[in-house]
């Protein structure tokens, strides 16, 4: 039943990885918004994260021009 190739698995292990390491509490800096408070809502990480998505919203947007 799996199709899958080794090397696509150790590729798809890595990036997964690197992706735990960036969200890793303290691995980037954040902003906190004034008047939140510092909730969760009110926290933002200050740099972008880029997706490599193409994705586009319904407005047109790309998630790469948010």
């Amino acid at each position: 039943m799996e199709n899958i190739d080794e090397d696509t698995k150790r590729r798809a292990k890595e990036q997964a990885e690197e992706m735990q390491r960036r969200y890793e509490p303290g691995a980037r800096p954040t902003v906190t918004l004034p008047g939140t408070g510092g909730t969760v809502s009110g926290t933002a990480f200050a740099d972008l994260v880029d997706t490599g998505s193409d994705e586009v919203d319904e407005e047109g947007d790309t998630a790469g021009g948010r």
